[in-house]
């Protein structure tokens, strides 16, 4: 199985494949309406109001109070989980996931889901630690080393990795094809009627997406391939009808497209990765010098 992070390869295809008009394309997603955020949002006003008005009675059973908390908490970091799912959509081709991304194209952006798990964490840690139980911290550790180990691997590991990756390819890949659209996959639900009459009676423009997945095919010897790109990603006019690659002669599924976003390495990855380690590690410095101190203090 390929990790997602080393470059793409061809699949292998029949005649019968290629010429096959019949496709099954669907776009799965999860959109929460408008009310699930305005129900939910209004329960945290309800509840906060409510223990600002018995505050006095509430004051007095402290496991109440950090319960109620942890709720309150609850339901604003679900606010941020909820509006993650409704942005993740998935591509399916043929029975088969071709793409995950945002609603407005491109990668996910999974820093709501990690808010949310944050917000939902630190409140659980608060109300444990209430009760004089320290492991209620350790999901919320847990989540930040989670964070911490990923941003150093996408700045370290994962550059270096692609960068050999990269090497290799290039260096086997010689052979000049062209590879030919063959179809276009909609990232996107078609509008509904009742919809697009309501954009029509506020004369608002339809919303266009231009991140479509090209298929293209290309043949070596009798055997024919089969490649995807997404839109974004197409760095000329001409690649909405052709890309000229290079192939591996030994493993026609492997080709190089000079120059192209998806054969370098993601330099605002490591920017970023790097940026957001730097913070965590300010961020979280008064824990883990603690740790430290601590540790030299009982082995020394």
């Amino acid at each position: 199985m390929r990790l997602p992070f080393i470059l793409p390869k061809a699949k292998r295809i029949s005649l019968e494949e290629k010429n096959d008009p019949n496709t099954d394309d669907r776009v799965l997603s999860l959109k929460f309406p408008f009310i699930a955020f305005l129900i939910l949002f209004g329960a945290m006003v309800v509840l906060g109001l409510g223990m600002s008005i018995f505050e006095e009675v509430i004051e007095e059973h402290t496991a109440l109070q950090y319960t109620l908390a942890f709720i309150l908490f609850f339901m604003f970091g679900s606010c941020f989980i909820i509006a993650f799912i409704s942005s993740v959509r998935v591509v399916v081709s043929d029975g088969k996931i071709v793409e995950i991304a945002s609603n407005k194209g491109g990668k996910v952006q999974d820093w709501l889901l990690l808010t949310g798990l944050g917000v939902i964490l630190v409140a659980y840690a608060c109300t444990e630690g209430s009760k004089g139980n320290p492991k209620g911290a350790y999901p919320l550790y847990a989540l930040l080393g989670f964070i911490m180990l990923r941003a150093v691997f996408r700045s370290t590991l994962k550059p270096l990795i692609r960068g050999i990756a990269i090497m290799i390819r290039r260096k086997h890949c010689t052979i000049p094809v062209r590879a030919e659209i063959s179809r276009k996959i909609e990232t996107h639900k078609e509008l509904s009627e009742e919809t697009k009459k309501l954009y029509e009676e506020r004369q608002r423009e339809l919303p266009q997406y231009f991140d479509k997945i090209f298929v293209y095919d290309y043949c070596c010897g009798d055997q024919y391939y089969r490649m995807m790109i997404n839109e974004l990603y197409c760095i000329g006019s001409e690649n909405y009808e052709y890309y000229d690659i290079y192939i591996d002669p030994d493993a026609p599924e492997r080709y190089m497209i000079h120059g192209h976003y998806l054969f370098k390495v993601d330099k605002d990855e490591i920017k970023n990765s790097a940026i957001l380690l730097f913070f965590l590690l300010i961020f979280t410095s008064p824990l883990w010098i603690m740790k430290f101190f601590q540790f030299i203090a009982d082995h020394v």
